[in-house]
């Protein structure tokens, strides 16, 4: 049985070498992790990466040490449902709640993506996307995209393709605007309010 010591870790440090380890093993693999304190915040990222992939058996020792026993119980980690659109979408718009109001966790995910909610009449300002596609999803409210060449209208259910690299603003109507945004991933990239102004492309 594998043994791995993460005392002395921050909980992403340790976060990452569980992943590392627990990702080599065959279904019904085991391994032991060895930890200072109480597991719980550890627990909860990795249930995070690995929702119902996992069986986990935390048992104290002596002290503020811990050992905990991981058995992979799956080949892969599992589909599973992430969260309500819609439910999303009607809470940020009766709390007030503007940018991104959900967002994918998975530390060993391949996309990024987001739920990104306009109150009335906010905007995303101007400016040239990232070098890579994303696709949006409207979720609720209307508005608009704005191209090079003019505007889009945004209602729920749209889909758009926003190529990478192109010139966009986005602006919410009276009643605000949610959007589901996917992406591939990449490192230290977040898609977030008010990025900073660019001129528009002549």
């Amino acid at each position: 049985m594998d043994e791995l010591d993460i005392r002395g870790l921050s909980v992403e440090q340790g976060r990452q070498q569980l992943n590392q380890w627990f990702t080599a093993l065959p279904r019904n693999g085991m391994l032991v992790a060895v930890a200072s304190g109480d597991p719980a915040a550890l627990r909860a990222q990795f249930d995070l990466d690995h929702a119902d992939s996992f069986g986990w058996a935390a048992v104290q020792e002596t002290g503020e040490v811990w050992r905990i026993e991981i058995i992979r119980l799956t080949t892969s980690d599992l589909p599973r449902i992430l969260c309500n659109t819609n439910t999303v979408a009607a809470e940020a718009a009766t709390n007030g709640t503007a940018g991104a109001v959900w967002k994918l966790q998975p530390s060993q995910r391949h996309l990024d993506a987001n739920i990104i909610h306009l109150p009335a009449h906010d905007t995303i300002n101007s400016h040239l996307g990232p070098d890579l596609d994303v696709l949006v999803l409207v979720v609720s409210g209307e508005g608009n995209l704005t191209t090079e060449t003019g505007d889009v209208r945004l209602t729920a259910g749209c889909l758009v393709w926003l190529p990478q690299r192109s010139f966009r603003a986005i602006t919410a109507d009276r009643a605000g605007l949610t959007y589901f945004t996917v992406h591939q991933r990449r490192s230290g990239l977040a898609i977030g309010r008010r990025p900073p102004d660019e001129p528009r492309p002549n």
